[in-house]
C-alpha cells in the first residue's frame, strides 16, 4: 500500500516541483494548486498525453491548460536542441506539435519546465 496526500496539504512553501509519476501528472498538479497559484514555484514535467490518458483518463492537454490558468509559461526542454520557449497564445498547438513529432522519432514524452 502506497499512502498518499495532496502536495498543498504537505508543503508550506516551495521553490521547485519535479514531476515524473508515469501519467498521474495531472492529479499532482490538482493536489498542488493552492501551492502554484500562491507561491509560483518552478515545475518541471514530463508531459505524455498518452499515458495520462491511458491511466487517469484525464486528457494532456488538461495539464497545459491548467498551469496556463495558473499564468505559468512553458518552456520545452529538447534533447538535442535548445530549449525552446513557448508563446502563451500557441501554446497548446506548439506543445503537441512538438511532441507528435517527439513521439514520430520514437521519444515517449516532452521535457516541459513551467515558470
Amino acid at each position: 500500500m502506497v499512502l498518499a496526500a495532496p502536495l498543498d496539504m504537505l508543503f508550506g512553501k516551495s521553490d521547485l516541483i519535479k514531476i515524473d509519476i508515469d501519467g498521474y501528472e495531472y492529479r499532482a498538479l490538482m493536489g498542488a494548486k493552492r501551492l502554484l497559484s500562491t507561491y509560483k514555484p518552478l515545475v518541471y514535467l514530463e508531459y505524455c498525453p498518452p499515458l495520462s490518458q491511458r491511466v487517469t483518463g484525464v486528457p494532456g492537454e488538461d495539464i497545459l491548460h491548467l498551469l496556463a490558468g495558473l499564468g505559468y509559461r512553458a518552456t520545452v526542454l529538447h534533447r538535442a536542441e535548445p530549449p525552446q520557449e513557448i508563446e502563451p497564445a500557441t501554446l497548446i498547438e506548439t506543445v503537441t506539435r512538438l511532441w507528435q513529432r517527439d513521439w514520430d522519432a520514437k521519444i515517449t514524452h516532452l521535457d516541459i519546465r513551467w515558470h
